[in-house]
């Protein structure tokens, strides 16, 4: 019950979850590509390739944080969105466990698809990058474990991060008060 309503609440939202999946795919391939460049063993044989490792770690950091970042905002725009639907399932006899479950589901499947869609696009992108720059002779392509483990690692923290805040969102409220909070102001 708990896995088809959360699959029929995703595709009744897609209006709001298609640019939160897309989002998060583009980030986490950037954050993969990035990450897989600056793990290459053939750049250290390249002439500057110390420079571009440090240079590539400052990039992994700054895409990691701006992704923490824009997926947590885009979150509480989604989550916002949704309080009234969240209220009604209270109001009819849900408990507030089960719409946590509900939501954990949701998180679960747009966790699997974002990191999973933005691996395979990062590899995508890695590969049309190294042809593109014809870095393919003299760095060769690999694929970077490092690079798929620290993206599972930093995508998974993200999305717990977030499902946690939806769960704090939901258990301090009350049903009237989320009813209508889609009406209230963005706070600061």
């Amino acid at each position: 019950l708990y896995v088809k309503l959360a699959v029929v609440n995703i595709r009744n939202n897609r209006q709001l979850y298609l640019p939160y999946l897309l989002a998060g795919v583009f980030s986490a391939a950037m954050f993969y590509l990035v990450m897989s460049i600056q793990d290459n063993p053939g750049l250290e044989q390249m002439r500057g390739g110390a420079y571009v490792a440090v240079t590539l770690l400052l990039g992994v950091i700054i895409v990691g944080l701006f992704a923490a970042i824009f997926l947590f905002y885009t979150n509480s725009f989604i989550m916002k969105r949704r309080k009234r639907e969240l209220s009604v399932y209270n109001i009819l006899g849900m408990e507030k466990k089960h719409i946590a479950k509900v939501l954990f589901l949701e998180m679960l499947f747009t966790a699997a698809v974002t990191i999973g869609g933005g691996l395979a696009f990062g590899k995508l992108m890695t590969m049309l990058l190294y042809r593109m720059t014809g870095f393919n002779q003299s760095v060769p392509f690999t694929i970077s474990l490092m690079g798929c483990h620290h993206t599972l690692v930093l995508f998974g923290c993200i999305y717990a991060v977030t499902l946690f805040y939806n769960f704090m969102q939901i258990k301090l409220s009350n049903p009237m008060e989320l009813l209508h909070s889609a009406n209230a102001g963005e706070r600061e």
